[in-house]
């Protein structure tokens, strides 16, 4: 599913779309991408739309990995209580 994301950064406002899995995936890449906002953006001279692109970017697929990460766990559980 496509998402917009909107993110405010040195002033300005920047707004970028997506491909995003689901709207669980989508919203904790929000959540991570605002804390790299929070912590690199300054550093990284930006954030520019560049930056933030590639950001999101990772932030979905660190989303995603987790979500497979905790689906493994949940089988993993199941399997041990049969």
């Amino acid at each position: 599913m496509k998402r917009r994301f909107v993110f405010e950064a040195k002033g300005k406002t920047y707004k970028l779309k997506a491909d995003v899995p689901s709207e669980e995936l989508a919203q904790e890449a929000e959540l991570t991408l605002n804390l790299m906002i929070e912590k690199y953006g300054e550093k990284a001279k930006g954030p520019d739309e560049l930056w933030l692109g590639i950001a999101l970017a990772l932030a979905i697929e660190l989303a995603k990995t987790k979500a497979s990460y905790e689906n493994l766990l949940r089988e993993i559980e199941s399997f041990d209580e049969e």
